[in-house]
C-alpha cells in the first residue's frame, strides 16, 4: 500500500510537469500499475497523449524539462529512440523507481485493457506471472531493451500455456482449486524443454491456439499480439532461447530432492504460494 501511494505520487509530479509544458496533454499509466502485476522494482509506464510536437522533439523537450527540475537521479535520465516505442528513461530522485515515458502512443493502453480481459478469464495467471517475472527479473532476463521477455509478452506467454493446458477445460469455479505450485511447474517444464519456439507460434485469439510459423518468422519466439494482430509482442526477446534454458533449470530444481521444494507450495492458495516464492 506504501508502494502504490509513492508511484501515485511519482505519476502526480509527472503529470504536474507535463501539463506545465503541454497545458492540454493527457497523462496516463499503464502496464502493471493497472494490472497490479507490480514487483518491488517494476518500472512506472507513463504515456502522454494529445502532443503537438514531433515525438523526438517532444522527448528532448521533457527531458530537458525532467533535467531542471532535478527529478532524476543523476546520470540516469536517457532517450531511448531506437526502440519499437521510443521513451525517455530515469529513475525518479530518491527512489530506485525507473520512470519509462512515451510520447502520443496508445499501445501500451490496449495491451494493459488486453491484459485485464485475459487475467479476469485465467484467475492463475496472475500469480503464475508475478513468479515468472520475479525469476527473470533475478536473472537479468526481463529487460526487452536487452533482448529479454517484457512483461507484456511474459504475461501473454503464461496466458498461452494456460490455454493449451487441462486447467483451460476446467469450470471456472473450479480453477482458483488449481495448485499454482504444479502450474508452475508445468510451465517451466513444457516451455523449457517442450515449446519449440523457432518453428511454432502463439495465438491467443478465440481460445488460442500454436501454429507453424512460416520462414520469415523462424528467427525467435513469437507471439501474436491479441491487442494488434500484425506485431509480435515478443519481438524484441532475441535471447529467447536463454530464457528457455532458464525455465529447464528452474523445473530441475523444483523436482530434486524428493520434490520437497515443490511439496512446500503444491497445496498452497495462490497467495501463500506466490510469497514464498518471491521473499
Amino acid at each position: 500500500e506504501v508502494e502504490l501511494h509513492l508511484r501515485l505520487l511519482i505519476v502526480h509530479e509527472i503529470r504536474r510537469l507535463c501539463t506545465q509544458i503541454w497545458p492540454r496533454c493527457v497523462v496516463k499509466t499503464f502496464g502493471s500499475m493497472e494490472t497490479h502485476l507490480i514487483l518491488p522494482k517494476s518500472d512506472i509506464d507513463v504515456c502522454v497523449l494529445n502532443i503537438p510536437d514531433d515525438v523526438y522533439k517532444a522527448m528532448e523537450i521533457l527531458a530537458k524539462h525532467i533535467d531542471k527540475q532535478c527529478l532524476s537521479e543523476y546520470g540516469s535520465l536517457r532517450i531511448i529512440d531506437n526502440a519499437k516505442v521510443p521513451i525517455v528513461k530515469f529513475l525518479y530522485r530518491g527512489t530506485l523507481y525507473s520512470v519509462d515515458i512515451c510520447i502520443n502512443s496508445e499501445d501500451g493502453l490496449m495491451n494493459t485493457a488486453t491484459l485485464r480481459e485475459l487475467l479476469d478469464m485465467y484467475p492463475m495467471a496472475y500469480p503464475l506471472t508475478m513468479v515468472v517475472k520475479m525469476y527473470l527479473y533475478l536473472r537479468k532476463l526481463h529487460e526487452p531493451y536487452h533482448g529479454g521477455l517484457g512483461s507484456y509478452a511474459t504475461c501473454l506467454l503464461v496466458m498461452s500455456f494456460l490455454q493449451n493446458h487441462p486447467y483451460r477445460g476446467m469450470q471456472y469455479s473450479d480453477r482458483t482449486k488449481v495448485s499454482a505450485g504444479i502450474l508452475l511447474a508445468d510451465f517451466f517444464r513444457y516451455i523449457g524443454f517442450y515449446f519449440n519456439f523457432m518453428n511454432v507460434g502463439i495465438d491467443l485469439i478465440d481460445g488460442g491456439e500454436c501454429f507453424r510459423k512460416d520462414e520469415r518468422d523462424s528467427r525467435g519466439l513469437l507471439i501474436e499480439d491479441p491487442a494488434s494482430y500484425d506485431n509480435n509482442a515478443a519481438s524484441a526477446a532475441r535471447h529467447f532461447a536463454s530464457i528457455t534454458k532458464a525455465f529447464e533449470s528452474a523445473y530441475m530444481l523444483l523436482m530434486t530432492e524428493d520434490q520437497t521444494v515443490l511439496k512446500k507450495i503444491t497445496n498452497s492458495t495462490p497467495q501463500r504460494f506466490l510469497n514464498r516464492c518471491i521473499r
